[in-house]
């Protein structure tokens, strides 16, 4: 197996290939095995992780109304039958997410080391989950980091030290479990740019991006249908009144985990998706792709 992890998957990391591999093993090639992948293993922890995030910041029924919430939105239950990396990748968002607040900015150590096994872990599910973690993971650094100790005070010791390593460590963590895959196919995949930049093969790979023109027109039509499409075929319109209504509500309460982490977390990955990349390769639509950003809609509604 370890031989021939670059072989595997030519464009996919291999974490759901290596949890899929028991489940054929036991119950044979088949679709409805490769299914249990999603309908079982990672909706369990998608439930599992959303119930925490919703009862961490706000409280158990919070996490109880949000797990059900996000169970029913129906891009979430037709992908939790079909065998894709969308639904393992919301999952292992929502798991990091979940394990970052744990680490409660990176003061426990434990959960800070359980967060860098997470983010490793997600790395390896999909690479796109760095568009989904990058605002909690800001939010999150900047308050432990950035505020004044008079600021921090009611969540915080004065060990900064000590945050600095475990974030380190986090981090590290996350990276050597993940290079796992990327360390042998970034050498195998780029040996012959790095050695040979003036082949015809260098130029055409690392400057695709200026063959597809940036159209801010584009950006905004994609951020529009995106938009359109989570309300209506996402979420549905019900659970968007839901959203609507919560969202008042939420904002008007104060919270001991800051408001931004579960705004940005919603809102940052549509950006990113419609408005930065916007180029030729990245310029594909899919519902799914914006899945991970559905878990934060759910708890807001829950919380309002």
């Amino acid at each position: 197996f370890f031989q021939n992890i670059i072989k595997i998957n030519k464009f996919y990391p291999i974490f759901v290939n290596m949890i899929a591999s028991p489940f054929y093993a036991i119950f044979g090639r088949s679709q409805d095995a490769g299914v249990m992948i999603n309908s079982g293993i990672f909706l369990g922890i998608l439930i599992f992780s959303v119930y925490g995030i919703g009862k961490k910041i706000g409280n158990r029924q919070t996490g109880v109304v949000s797990a059900f919430i996000v169970t029913m939105y129906p891009l979430i239950f037709t992908q939790s039958r079909i065998y894709l990396l969308d639904l393992p990748l919301t999952a292992m968002v929502s798991l990091s997410v979940y394990l970052l607040l744990c680490a409660n900015y990176f003061e426990n150590r434990k959960y800070s080391i359980l967060f860098g096994v997470g983010l490793g872990f997600s790395l390896l599910t999909k690479i796109n989950f760095i568009i989904f973690i990058i605002a909690p993971l800001f939010i999150v650094a900047y308050k432990a980091f950035s505020l004044s100790y008079k600021e921090r005070k009611p969540f915080l010791c004065d060990d900064m030290p000590k945050r600095k390593l475990n974030f380190a460590h986090s981090l590290l963590l996350g990276l050597l479990i993940s290079s796992i895959y990327y360390a042998p196919r970034f050498v195998v995949t780029y040996k012959n740019l790095l050695f040979s930049p003036s082949s015809p093969t260098f130029f055409s790979n690392r400057f695709w991006f200026l063959k597809y023109p940036y159209s801010f027109h584009d950006a905004l039509a994609s951020f529009w249908w995106y938009l359109q499409a989570t309300v209506n075929k996402g979420i549905t319109f019900l659970f968007f009144v839901f959203f609507v209504i919560g969202l008042y509500f939420f904002l008007k309460r104060k919270l001991q985990t800051s408001k931004l982490l579960l705004l940005l977390w919603m809102i940052i990955p549509f950006i990113l998706l419609t408005f930065v990349f916007r180029t030729g390769f990245w310029a594909s639509t899919e519902l799914r792709y914006i899945m991970p950003s559905l878990p934060p809609i759910a708890i807001i509604s829950s919380i309002g």
